[in-house]
């Protein structure tokens, strides 16, 4: 998955010691998306 950095709106969550400890995307268009599992078909053969 690859976000557009034009339309991320996102931010570091911070630990009690301010350390960073998960990122929050609030908004953000997605481009290049690859769905995993057994029901989905892989685009290419033998992935």
């Amino acid at each position: 998955m690859e976000l557009d950095e034009d339309t991320l709106s996102a931010f570091w969550s911070k630990d009690s010691n301010g350390r960073p400890e998960f990122f929050i995307i609030n908004e953000a268009l997605l481009s290049k998306l690859c769905i995993l599992g057994d029901d989905n078909e892989p685009c290419f053969e033998g992935s």
